[in-house]
């Protein structure tokens, strides 16, 4: 903001006495776009989150936003997002229920295997809604519920869907085939809009209504059930290779 200053003499009692008055500029103020949210003007001016630190029993920190009004539930009780972050890797023991880095990737590319995991967390404890708030306080909001277990037990930074199916474009693209092609095309183009968990086996045939008209017409153009359904899986696996 530029300040104008006016000199006034103006004679009192026959002396000139000196004024001094403050303009403010009426120019055209310069909005530059903002870093965080890419808007002009900032729409984030005064809501960014800070961090808190949080020691796990690992030895090392994992952050999260500071938003006091997320609360979990055990028991029927209300507790922070720190204190469950601590009871699901020191009580629920998160890294033995995942067991290794290479196995939660080897579980999470197949849908059926997934599946499976998350009734496995949920038995210990911990909902799949409970790691969608957790995607959350990461800040992995364009990230999949795989990169927040991730983060959690092995402190590995989240990466994004687009990301994830751009780096594994080459792989998938070993796979296809005229016939699987379309159907390949329309499940990247739903893991970089939604998430992985869309993919999972119960809404194959969701995907292919949209995409074909009904399954019948999905049939005519990518052969039968089986074939569209081991397309599907083993496609996702490919997401997987690439760290």
């Amino acid at each position: 903001m530029f300040v104008m200053r006016t000199l006034v003499f103006v004679k009192i009692q026959h002396e000139f006495v000196l004024f001094v008055i403050k303009k403010t500029c009426i120019c055209e103020k310069v909005d530059l776009i903002c870093q965080e949210c890419n808007e002009k003007p900032c729409i984030c001016e005064g809501k960014k989150q800070q961090k808190i630190r949080i020691k796990l029993s690992d030895g090392k920190v994992r952050e999260l936003e500071s938003m006091s009004s997320t609360y979990f539930y055990v028991d029927g009780k209300p507790i922070s997002a720190e204190e469950f972050l601590k009871r699901l890797f020191d009580v629920l023991k998160l890294p033995e229920i995942l067991e290794s880095e290479e196995r939660l990737r080897e579980l999470w590319a197949n849908p059926m295997t997934r599946n499976d995991l998350l009734k496995k967390l949920e038995n210990a404890g911990c909902h799949k809604d409970d790691l969608a708030k957790l995607q959350e306080l990461i800040g992995a909001r364009d990230s999949d519920l795989f990169d927040v277990l991730e983060y959690i037990a092995y402190t590995k930074p989240p990466v994004s869907r687009s990301a994830r199916v751009a780096a594994s474009r080459d792989n998938i693209l070993h796979m296809l085939t005229p016939n699987n092609e379309n159907l390949l095309s329309t499940c990247c183009g739903t893991i970089s809009k939604w998430a992985l968990m869309s993919l999972m086996l119960g809404k194959l045939g969701t995907i292919l209504t949209a995409k074909y008209g009904g399954i019948n017409a999905a049939q005519q153009k990518l052969g039968n059930t089986d074939d569209i359904r081991e397309t599907f899986i083993e496609f996702q696996k490919h997401l997987y290779k690439v760290a």
